[in-house]
């Protein structure tokens, strides 16, 4: 059985783009832009892309390395619970 804050949550895809200033500063190279994409359960859009930009900062931690990487824009889409995840 679902908890009773479940029940009111929905799918979203949160796609986030992002740079390496750092990175690309150290090297003499030009900065990039990059996109990650997150697949999430929350509450409503602004909760979606808190919980995906929570999940992108775990995922920097987690990589190893020593450079920042620097959210330029975040952005979500309401996904129908029978689409798969991409």
């Amino acid at each position: 059985m679902a908890r009773c804050c479940e029940t009111d949550m929905e799918h979203y895809r949160v796609t986030i783009k992002y740079s390496e200033p750092t990175y690309a500063q150290t090297r003499g190279l030009d900065v990039l832009s990059y996109v990650g994409v997150f697949n999430v359960m929350a509450a409503d859009p602004e909760d979606a892309i808190l919980r995906a930009t929570d999940l992108f900062h775990e995922a920097q931690r987690s990589s190893g390395v020593s450079w920042s990487r620097e959210i330029s824009a975040a952005s979500c889409e309401l996904r129908k619970v029978d689409q798969p995840t991409q």
